[in-house]
């Protein structure tokens, strides 16, 4: 529409200057014989109509022609300004012509309208100059004075309307651009999602879908249309892997929304509209406006289906394999144990033999058991036997159990009843009892201790533990290779191994801190690690205080 009323208004200006040079012409060459009416009114007009046209042509394309059109709306203001002088100069009653250049060149540019302004001014006072042979009188100066007032008037209404439409003009621009980048932002964004392998939905406040991509469509069998403004407990109803609804108390995107952290969710399935199953993985994070607040949520989930039935057969073939090889690795140990007895009369060689048959079966079967715990962890079959107990006598227990391996690397296992702190401003009592499952906690201390003789060549391993009111939190303190910053992030998942050549020569399953962690976190606390390569770990878990 601007480029067709650009156009128009060129073309119309263009023609009006021609008439205006012809009117002019005939005006000059017959004596101003066209002087009067018809004639004289449309000379007027024209002035005033190629003027404006020009000017609003300036406006709609300034940049592209700002100097020409300048140029022209000089040009088109010399001519009225002839138009005044061929009919009675600053007398003329078309005088009011030099006010209308004036504004319409302030509106497109206020430099041109200070310049038509100035030419005004001159052109008043050399008409006066030429009248009086300069020779001013009081009527000449109180004439000249209120035609300046006249023009000085227009020049600030006009400046200040030229200012009022440029700043509109920019607005608009500004809005403009505004609205296409969002525009170009917007399809961008959609093209993004569109493209997405994954599921992908936006709840607003209430937990309502205001965005449903395509894979989202194909993955629960709503369109989008039909989804958004709906609950999003109401299209995906999720429920966990004991069959318990999740779209309420232990919502995902409320969790997120109460935590404003990143919630991970791989224990959900839904039935979508093809009366399918589907397990899915679903990533929550909230979305919040510019102060802060949550305005809504994003789900990005997946299917899983495949995956999880996959992991549920390695799952059962291992606790199958581990069950049924356990009978056999049992009797196996049994057997070489009595063969290497010592009432066997065997030579040193086949008792060498033996000893390490015996070191490997042991390890096999030490495997078989970390594999049959992993199997029962994952599937929450572990039983706890809670009940308060001396955390200081069981710690004794374990390290007279583990103070011969440590002797064997010449490392010095220490814990006495300096060790025990009671610190913070919460803690109260003198009691060393905790409340967790004995057997589990002896289990822990055993993993953690055994690890810390294992990558300790030289040095000591001194066990603590300090109590405030809700907590007891032992430490397993080594001086051995130390654990560096990118391994620390993945030293309690499962199978993980360090890997580098210290840790090599030792071996292991990477089953050990997997397990430790789940049974820590089974007994209401939690474990972590303080360490730096090549100068010692701290191993540090916690569990709860049992006052009686």
């Amino acid at each position: 529409m601007s480029k067709f009323l650009y156009w128009f208004i060129r073309i119309a200006s263009s023609l009006g200057g021609l008439g205006i040079i012809v009117y002019y012409v005939l005006l000059y060459y017959t004596d101003n014989k066209f002087n009067s009416a018809p004639y004289t009114p449309l000379g007027v007009a024209l002035v005033s109509l190629v003027v404006f046209n020009t000017t609003v042509a300036g406006v709609i394309k300034k940049r592209n022609e700002g100097l020409f059109i300048k140029f022209e709306i000089l040009i088109y203001s010399v001519l009225g300004f002839l138009l005044i002088n061929l009919n009675g100069g600053y007398n003329s009653p078309l005088f009011f012509l030099a006010y209308f250049g004036i504004v319409f060149a302030f509106i497109y540019s206020i430099q041109l309208g200070i310049a038509i302004a100035l030419m005004t001014v001159f052109y008043i006072i050399y008409q006066q100059f030429l009248d009086t042979n300069g020779n001013f009188n009081k009527e000449n100066i109180v004439l000249i004075g209120y035609q300046l007032g006249g023009i000085i008037f227009a020049s600030i209404i006009a400046a200040y309307y030229s200012k009022l439409i440029k700043s509109t003009v920019t607005e608009k621009s500004q809005m403009q651009g505004m609205v296409q980048k969002l525009t170009a932002d917007k399809s961008k964004d959609d093209a993004i999602l569109s493209s997405m392998a994954d599921g992908v939905y936006v709840v607003d406040s209430e937990r309502k879908i205001v965005i449903f991509n395509e894979a989202a469509e194909e993955l629960t069998g709503w369109k989008s249309a039909d989804a958004c403004g709906l609950f999003c407990g109401n299209v995906m109803k999720l429920r966990d892997d004991q069959d318990l609804s999740v779209c309420e108390k232990s919502c995902p995107m409320l969790v997120t929304w109460s935590s404003g952290e990143n919630v991970v969710r791989n224990d959900m399935c839904f039935v979508n509209k093809f009366k399918k199953a589907i397990q899915v993985s679903g990533s929550y994070m909230p979305i919040k406006d510019n102060g802060g607040e949550v305005s809504g949520g994003l789900c990005v989930f997946r299917d899983i289906t495949e995956q999880h039935a996959l992991e549920r057969q390695k799952e059962e073939f291992i606790s199958t394999a581990s069950h049924e090889m356990r009978t056999p690795l049992t009797a196996l140990e049994g057997y070489i144990d009595l063969a290497k007895g010592p009432t066997a009369q065997i030579d040193p060689k086949t008792r060498d033999f033996l000893e390490k048959a015996y070191a490997q079966v042991r390890q096999m079967a030490h495997l078989m058991q970390d594999l049959l715990n992993v199997s029962r962890i994952e599937d929450k079959k572990v039983e706890l036997k809670k009940a308060s107990f001396e955390i200081t006598d069981l710690i004794k227990s374990v390290i007279e159990i583990m103070k011969p391996k440590a002797d064997e690397k010449k490392l010095k296992l220490m814990f006495s009843e300096s060790n025990i702190n009671f610190g913070g401003k919460k803690a109260i009592g003198v009691s060393t009892k905790v409340s967790a499952d004995m057997d589990k906690v002896r289990e822990i201390l055993n993993n953690l201790i055994e690890n810390a003789i294992k990558y300790t060549e030289e040095g000591s391993i001194q066990i603590s533990i300090t109590f405030d009111q809700d907590f007891a939190t032992v430490c397993i303190a080594d001086t051995g290779i130390g654990i560096s910053e990118d391994d620390q992030k993945h030293l309690f998942q499962k199978f993980y191994q360090v890997a580098d050549f210290e840790t090599r020569e030792v071996g292991g399953t990477g089953l050990g801190l997997y397990i430790t962690r789940s049974l820590v976190e089974l007994n209401g606390g939690k474990i972590w690690i303080e360490s730096k390569k090549g100068a010692g770990s701290k191993f540090l878990f916690t569990l709860p205080r049992s006052i009686d």
